[in-house]
């Protein structure tokens, strides 16, 4: 070896490629041109071309690739988020829609992935559950009472959380066990400052793909209002807390 000299090395595609592993690329929606320029011919032809290099690696036996996309959901069915550079690659895919888990779903997977936080669960799945891309809105809505076909006073916090959808990514069931993943780091059912905690760690998760202060902060109002944290104390833990 050269001190200082740049190596190729293999990454995690071309190695499944070589060696007829699988791989599942999420997101494929907001992949860039050159990289959907890579996947066409691989999906087209089982062959791998390394730019800058003049190599071609064919597929090897047992090789499969996978990818995903978040759907919006609506009445009418599901439909994008926006249009992609991935829309080239639309002929070549076989497609499957997956129905995002119901809330009791979810509750068994919190309960089952996370027993010390069975306590929290029902807290935990009215923030997912109001953020989510997914259809679980409706759920909690009538969990509350409201007539979901009416305006409500809560009509507010509903246009809040979809600036998750407009403004940011989309929120995934992903999201909610990365949240757990960290609660669970060091929660204790009895103390008195867990409540904080839950709603410090709902702001990286969360609120932190938004790009606006404003935004953040008002995200901020509406989660803390599931978790019983005052205004006041959310808009300090979004604006000024370090």
């Amino acid at each position: 070896d050269v001190p200082g000299e740049f190596v190729w090395q293999p990454g995690v595609l071309t190695q499944a490629v070589a060696r007829g592993n699988w791989i599942l690329l999420e997101d494929i929606d907001y992949a860039p041109m050159d990289v959907i320029s890579v996947l066409v011919p691989l999906l087209e032809s089982r062959k791998l071309s390394i730019p800058g290099h003049g190599k071609t690696i064919r597929c090897a036996p047992g090789f499969q690739l996978f990818a995903s996309q978040q759907l919006l959901s609506s009445t009418t069915g599901y439909f994008k988020q926006h249009s992609s550079n991935a829309s080239l690659l639309d002929h070549l895919w076989t497609r499957i829609c997956i129905e995002p888990l119901s809330r009791e779903e979810l509750q068994k997977v919190l309960v089952t992935k996370y027993p010390n936080l069975a306590g929290i669960s029902e807290k935990l799945l009215d923030v997912y559950c109001m953020l989510s891309s997914g259809r679980h809105e409706l759920a909690v809505a009538k969990d509350d009472g409201m007539d979901v076909s009416s305006p409500t006073e809560d009509a507010g916090i509903a246009s809040t959380a979809s600036l998750v959808c407009i403004d940011g990514r989309l929120i995934s069931t992903r999201d909610l066990l990365k949240w757990c993943d960290r609660i669970e780091a060091d929660f204790r059912d009895t103390s008195l400052g867990q409540a904080s905690t839950v709603f410090q760690e709902s702001l990286d998760c969360f609120c932190a793909s938004l790009a606006k202060l404003a935004q953040r902060i008002r995200m901020a109002e509406v989660i803390g209002s599931k978790l019983n944290i005052s205004r006041e104390k959310a808009v300090f833990y979004s604006a000024k807390y370090k």
